[in-house]
Formats: C-alpha cells, structure tokens, sequence
C-alpha cells in the first residue's frame, strides 16, 4: 500500500477547513454521523463511474439513483462536512487517501429513484437500496475470492454490532450462505488488522478504505480471463500458509502450475470423501453454489432438502428475461473454448447461451445492462449478475 507524507495529509485537512466553495463546506454544529459501509460501496460505485462518465454532470445519471442534496457526511478522524451537489462529492473522493477518508453519513437523507424521492431512515434501508442496485457489497468482494486469498482467522462485525470470528472458508461460506442463517445479514466492517496474499506476497489491511482500493485494483486486473466456476485448487505460498484459489485458471494468473497444487483438505473439517458427485445449493446472494460431493454441502450447514437441479436453468432465467426484464449493451465480449468472442446484438449473444452448462453466458466482465430505456447498470461478475436478475425481475 503507498502510504501518504503527512504533510500532503495536514494540507488536505487545512483545505478543507478553510474552504469557501458552495460545493462542500465543514460543519460547525454537532452533528450525528453514522460510519456506512453502504455509503463507502456506494463511493466505491461511483468511482467506477467516474471513469466512464466524468465530472460532467452525467455520472450520477448512470447509478440507479441519484442523493438529494445537500448531504453531510464525514471522515474517519471525525471532521463533519455538508456537500451540496455531484461535483462536490467528486471533489471530495479525488482527495481522499488512507488516511484521510469519508467514513460516515448522517440519516436521514434523501435519493431520487427514477422521478421518485425516497428517504432512507438508517444504514439496513441504505444497505438494501445499495443491494437493489447491483453494486458490488463487500460480502460479494470476499465471497467471489478473485485476486486475492484472506488470512485466516479473521473477524467481522455484523449488522447487530456483533463481532464473529471466522477460522476458515468453510465458516466463511456458512456465515453467508447457511440456510440457518438470516439472509438480511452482512458484514459492517472488519476488525483490523487483516492480511490478504496475492502473487505471493502478502498484504496488511489496516482500514475500510484500504480495503475497497484493494477491491479496484483487483477489479482493474484484466490481464487473465478465467470462468467463473468455482472448482478449488490449493497451493502453498512459501510461507507455511495454503492458498485456496476457486478454480484452476486463477491459481495460474498467480504463477502457479498443476504440479504446485496440494490437498485442499486441510479446510475439509468433516471427513469428506473426494469423489466427485457434485451437489448445488442456493448461495443466500442470488447465485448457486456446487459442491464436490453431499458430505460437503453437509459441511458448510445444508441438507437434500437444501439441493437443487445443478444443471437445468429455468427459463424464467438469463435466456427468457433478456428483452423483457432487461436488455444488454452492445457490443460486448464472451469467452468461447478458450477464446474471446464479439457479439453484437440478442441472436448472436444467445448462441452462446447454454442453459444446460450455466445459468449465464460466459461473459468478459465488466458488461452493461439496461434495465430501463434510460438507466444502465454496470455488471463485474456472474454472482452480480445472478443477484440483479433476483432483485429485478421477480
């Protein structure tokens, strides 16, 4: 992580309190903020955004709802500002580092959703606004394991202000997948430190922000194309720590080969056998999750009631929503036996289609969708996708 000089940071701060500027301006009266985890995945969003739309005025057009302004928020060493437009926002962002960062908001407040102005009231109602949207929520980041693998053990705080330990991946799987468990769960933040590994290396993860920026970096890193299927391979990384990548092409993105690969039982706590017979559940987050064999979905908490078809997708998905729930943006990308595929419009997508295999195309994340003639939604993942199609069009 590049760390900043304190002198850039007390500069920041010194802008700050002496700004005139219409657009953001601190607030003198106590004010009650609330740290929002849903507030940093949707700062996280809108970067994104930034980068296709600007600072002209259109960015905030391309989330799914917009904040009424003005709005307060503040920083993680309590410095409480209001912002009174779009741009401010962004200027705020552009300024933030790891240690200075926008941690909090004060509720309520306001947001514009297609011509409708609705209040959220506290940090469930914001965190089920954000989930509605598709935006990518720090369960799905962890969830997905993409670039990078979490030491463990590590803990988490949960809605109710709990604080839960978690040993390994399959207690990871449970805490959100478990059908035992309540699906409103997620995580408000870490206990901190954590430590992440990727490409060997490992990195400590002292704050929310450095957190998300480690998110976009990963994000950013398109120099591998791998499916999204989760099928575990295993290494070690040279430092007495295994190393769970979810299927094989990602553990090579990593510079490993097959005959690096070691027994992932370590994390088989139940004594499973290692046939394959493979066993699909709901994920809890719109998605399916495969196990090798029933003695593993057991394991994560699920039973044969819990198990559904691994293979037929239902037509009330992908295949008979495209058009009539949603629509793609076009041109886009899919991956077909090892290579990259243009396609430019519904009939060539659907060639690539195959419901018997997957419940989605193989797409070459990120794609556009358009679930109104006006409104787009970026999608950086299939378990995005799978929890779009849930939220939107059922």
């Amino acid at each position: 992580m590049k760390k900043i000089k304190l002198l850039f940071l007390f500069l920041s701060v010194a802008a700050l309190a002496l700004t005139s500027c219409a657009d953001e301006s601190p607030v003198n009266n106590p004010v009650n903020t609330d740290a929002s985890i849903s507030l940093r995945t949707t700062l996280k969003q809108i970067k994104k955004t930034i980068g296709t739309a600007g600072r002209d005025g259109s960015g905030d057009q391309a989330l799914c709802f917009n904040f009424v302004y003005p709005i307060t928020l503040s920083y993680n060493n309590g410095t409480v500002i209001e912002v009174n437009s779009y741009d401010g926002l962004i200027a705020l962002l552009e300024a933030e580092t790891e240690n200075f960062y926008l941690e909090g908001i004060q509720f309520p407040f306001q947001v514009q959703e297609e011509m409708t102005i609705t209040t959220i009231n506290n940090e469930d109602e914001f965190m089920a606004l954000v989930q509605s949207c598709g935006f990518d929520t720090i369960d799905e980041e962890i969830y997905v394991f993409d670039c990078y693998d979490i030491v463990y053990p590590f803990s988490v705080i949960n809605q109710d202000n709990e604080t839960i330990t978690i040993h390994n991946e399959s207690e990871l799987y449970s805490f959100f997948a478990s059908p035992t468990s309540n699906s409103d769960d997620y995580i408000v933040d870490f206990v901190y430190p954590i430590s992440l590994t990727a490409n060997g290396q490992t990195y400590e993860v002292n704050n929310l922000y450095e957190l998300f920026e480690l998110f976009d970096e990963c994000e950013g890193n398109t120099d591998c194309i791998c499916p999204a299927d989760y099928n575990p391979v295993c290494v070690n990384d040279g430092f007495g720590n295994t190393i769970t990548y979810s299927n094989a092409c990602h553990a090579a993105c990593d510079g490993y080969t097959e005959a690096d690969f070691v027994d992932c039982g370590t994390n088989n706590n139940c004594g499973c056998p290692e046939n394959f017979d493979p066993v699909c559940v709901n994920d809890g987050l719109g998605g399916v999750r495969t196990f090798g064999n029933s003695c593993l979905a057991a394991c994560a908490g699920y039973n044969e009631a819990d198990f559904i078809d691994c293979g037929i997708v239902s037509p009330d998905n992908f295949g008979g929503l495209l058009g009539t729930c949603f629509q793609m943006s076009y041109p886009l990308q899919v991956e077909y036996q090892g290579a990259l595929v243009t396609v430019n419009n519904d009939g060539e997508l659907l060639q690539y289609y195959f419901p018997s295999e997957s419940a989605l195309p193989d797409f070459h994340y990120p794609v556009q969708v358009m679930d109104t003639p006006v409104s787009s939604i970026t999608i950086s993942s299939a378990m995005q996708f799978s929890q779009f199609i849930s939220t939107h069009c059922n």
